[in-house]
């Protein structure tokens, strides 16, 4: 799982790349009146926002799934489940609930 994580911040970092350099050319596109190459780069960089958004969830899913493995599970009793035991205890005094 570990891996899986330093995969998508590898992918992160290389969308904020992305994103960095089509910066760069709006601001050299819109220096040099090309607006052409600005709408272009604006496409590309909204496309890098988006990929780094969607790896930021992903990677914020995947932490939240291996916090889980990680966690011992609690012995919880379904409501149902204590329901019926405390029927047949009730119905059965004899039954000891503390007996080990």
């Amino acid at each position: 799982m570990q891996g899986q994580i330093s995969s998508i911040d590898s992918n992160i970092q290389q969308a904020q790349k992305e994103a960095e350099l089509a910066d760069r050319v709006i601001a050299k596109a819109v220096e040099e009146g090309n607006g052409e190459d600005v709408a272009k780069a604006m496409k590309y960089r909204d496309q890098a926002l988006a990929k780094m958004q969607n790896l930021t969830q992903h990677k914020k899913h995947a932490s939240q799934v291996a916090q889980e493995h990680r966690q011992p599970k609690q012995n919880t009793v379904d409501e149902m489940t204590l329901h019926h035991a405390k029927q047949f205890m009730d119905e059965n005094p004899w039954y000891d609930s503390q007996w080990p």
